[in-house]
């Protein structure tokens, strides 16, 4: 699920957010470093393509709408495009997602109190709503 303004490019503070929903599948988990020195993290690839706006969005679980991850934008490393490209027939560059996890450590070791009603598993081929 996504919130956005109405309109992206001359967006209004009083204009309600528009919601978007997009189904979809974890293509594949990638191991990568984000940033230059940092240590290796999981990013998850999405079947469908983020478009501006959704970095931050929520990935959903679809059986149990558990949040299993959150929208960091497109994938565009050679080697997994290539992968995502065939298995989808798509032209765009599959959505990329972080694990919630990563953000779930980041609340702790901030002492943000979060609700968390149970585990979900990540997978290759999970169902996924964004």
């Amino acid at each position: 699920m996504t919130l956005h303004p109405a309109r992206l490019h001359n967006a209004e503070s009083f204009q309600l957010p528009v919601e978007d929903r997009s189904a979809g599948t974890v293509l594949s988990i990638e191991e990568t470093k984000l940033e230059k020195f940092a240590l290796p993290a999981e990013v998850l690839l999405l079947s469908h393509p983020v478009v501006l706006g959704e970095s931050g969005s929520p990935v959903l679980a679809r059986d149990s709408r558990a949040v299993i991850g959150l929208i960091e934008g497109r994938w565009v490393r050679d080697g997994s495009v290539a992968i995502a490209r065939r298995k989808e027939q798509s032209i765009e560059p599959p959505g990329a997602a972080i694990p919630v996890r990563y953000a779930i450590s980041l609340l702790e070791q901030h002492g943000v109190a979060y609700h968390s009603p149970q585990r979900t598993e990540i997978r290759e081929d999970t169902p996924a709503k964004n």
